[in-house]
């Protein structure tokens, strides 16, 4: 029977890379190879075509051939038991040796198909990293970082001493996927990026999902050139391996021009997971090749872990203290509204509430009446804006960018209040607090 490839020749360019099958390129890079096995027989039915690199042998004499075939009865036979042992794969990697090399294996399942990638290790050791120097530290990162930015930086640090990367950065997304570059450890002879941003479309949907799915991928060296997998089943195609697992899997062209354009030779990129959704990315930059040991880059990654589960800790806990100062600065106003010094104190109290949250205009109503300051609609205005919200904010909260949007009344009011933040008081009436922010033009620093 023939040889033939699956590699998926579809072209791609600027207009269809949104829809592109990255999971599925039908190749893999060249630091590893990959065999695709029946998990009841361990026949070999897919492998990379650069097998004969690492095994001196020929596709031809590895197809449809038993695993043990290639591997050793001995070796062929370890790797049955690890899968029968049901570990995670990812945590707990499996090592191959054959002929006096050690190779990283990594095995997974899709579409009724056993997987190995084996990799052999870039130093020819198996060094693991000291776990227990790399907790204590962040547990001094959580003592001494004053916010979550300061986390993330000192995370990229150390991120960057594990590895050697020429460049760590910490991207933020928002909720549309922009990513701001918040933290970044980088050497001295290299332009910052810090505070860059980078549009949505720089990671399509497919690239998030995939993100998902492998917490941790690496590009060796961007000039690599795609290695194909083959088989000797006349009717199969790329779709019959999905690479969403993959430590190998072949990278989109796209993104390949990409970093080539930005000068780049290598890079690891750990995904940051909160709450199920991609928070952000860390990114490793390196301006030429460089093939970073498995044990290493899951030292990388278990910051990156380090880091998510501190990340709602982080943000409930900024959005805590924020709301403690807001709540202070409002009981010294209500006692002083309720000893009658409205005129005396009131207004230096309300000043201050506006600036916590960073508004152009504040108005507080309490007891019918309404106590400004700032930039602000009407007293009639914010009266009816008032009702509207008490009947339309859900648990007493509201807040929106665009009130005109929402509110029939907003249209009139949008030069002082394009947007507002609203806060029940929770007491009689229709007591409450109003942030009001102008529209402004927001400059993006685009990267």
């Amino acid at each position: 029977m023939q040889i033939r490839d699956i590699v998926n020749r579809d072209i791609v360019n600027l207009q269809n890379c949104e829809s592109e099958p990255i999971h599925i390129p039908g190749s893999i890079q060249p630091h590893g190879v990959l065999l695709a096995l029946n998990p009841n027989s361990y026949i070999i039915e897919y492998c990379s075509n650069n097998v004969s690199s690492y095994f001196d042998t020929l596709p031809a004499n590895v197809l449809n051939k038993p695993l043990h075939s290639l591997l050793g009865n001995e070796q062929a036979g370890k790797v049955a038991d690890y899968v029968n042992a049901n570990l995670s794969f990812e945590a707990h990697p499996h090592v191959v040796n054959h002929n006096g090399t050690a190779y990283n294996t990594i095995i997974y399942k899709c579409n009724n198909l056993l997987v190995l990638e084996l990799e052999p290790f870039p130093d020819g050791g198996l060094a693991l990293p000291d776990l227990y120097t790399q907790t204590s530290r962040f547990v001094n990162f959580l003592q001494n970082a004053s916010s979550l930015v300061e986390l993330c930086q000192n995370v990229a640090d150390e991120i960057k001493s594990i590895t050697g990367y020429d460049r760590v950065m910490v991207y933020r997304f928002d909720k549309d996927y922009n990513g701001e570059i918040i933290a970044e450890a980088v050497n001295n002879n290299l332009e910052p990026f810090l505070g860059l941003n980078y549009p949505h479309t720089d990671i399509p949907a497919q690239a998030r999902q995939l993100y998902l799915s492998n917490l941790l991928r690496m590009i060796v060296d961007v000039n690599y050139q795609p290695v194909p997998i083959v088989t000797l089943q006349q009717s199969a195609d790329n779709t019959h391996i999905d690479l969403s697992k993959s430590v190998l899997r072949s990278v989109s062209p796209i993104h390949i021009q990409y970093l080539q354009n930005m000068g780049v030779g290598g890079t690891l990129t750990i995904s940051l997971i909160h709450d199920k959704k991609l928070w952000g990315l860390i990114a490793c930059h390196h301006y030429s090749p460089k093939h970073v040991p498995y044990y290493t880059r899951l030292a990388a990654l278990l910051q990156g872990h380090f880091l998510t589960s501190q990340i709602k800790v982080r943000e409930v806990a900024e959005d805590y203290t924020l709301a403690q100062v807001i709540d202070d600065r409002l009981q010294q106003l209500l006692k002083q509204i309720g000893k009658g010094n409205v005129r005396m104190v009131a207004q230096e109290q309300l000043e201050q509430i506006q600036r916590l949250a960073n508004a152009d205009g504040v108005a507080i109503i309490i007891n019918s009446k309404t106590y400004t300051a700032g930039e602000v609609p009407s007293t009639a205005d914010i009266t009816n804006l008032s009702d509207w919200l008490h009947t339309n904010s859900a648990l007493g909260q509201y807040k929106t960018s665009c009130l005109s949007a929402e509110y029939e009344g907003g249209k009139e009011i949008t030069d002082v209040a394009a947007g507002i933040v609203f806060q029940s008081l929770g007491t009689v009436d229709k007591d409450g607090i109003i942030w009001f922010r102008q529209e402004v033009e927001k400059s993006i620093n685009w990267a």
